[in-house]
């Protein structure tokens, strides 16, 4: 087999690893399954692999020969890839899927009262009144009003 056939074999293998540890360990927030964890893992462990590949070219390797930090490499780049992808899909499927809830709570208002008896009612002309007459003394009709 060609060395690139093996580097993309390894990629999709620890890819579906990485898929299935990031699944396990996010709990409810990422998790798809068992087996669409290690499906998205292969898949992202093969495009995250090739990818790092072509980044890095050291990672490739001679062409005949399977060098073990080669290996080790590819087994490194296809797990991480995988499990980002897997940690990806699954909260972008598990936050579609929650019920949908208003994003921003309102707050609601609690009316202030200072006593619990209830206040009266000022009269005009009366020195607790917020409405005042421009003289000091008050008019006939604001007496007759109060009387």
């Amino acid at each position: 087999m060609s060395g690139v056939l093996v580097n993309l074999i390894v990629q999709i293998v620890a890819g579906a690893i990485g898929g299935i540890v990031a699944g396990a360990a996010g709990g409810k927030t990422i998790d798809l399954g068992t087996a669409l964890n290690s499906i998205v893992g292969a898949i992202g462990g093969s495009v995250g692999g090739q990818i790092l590949t072509a980044l890095i070219p050291v990672l490739a390797g001679p062409a005949n020969n399977i060098d073990i930090g080669t290996l080790i490499g590819q087994v490194a780049g296809g797990g991480i890839a995988g499990a980002i992808l897997t940690a990806i899909v699954g909260a972008i499927k598990n936050k579609m899927a929650a019920p949908w809830r208003f994003p921003v709570r309102l707050p609601i208002p609690i009316p202030y009262r200072r006593n619990s008896q209830r206040r009266m009612r000022p009269t005009i002309g009366s020195s607790s009144s917020p409405i005042r007459s421009s003289c000091s003394t008050p008019s006939s009709a604001a007496r007759s009003i109060r009387h």
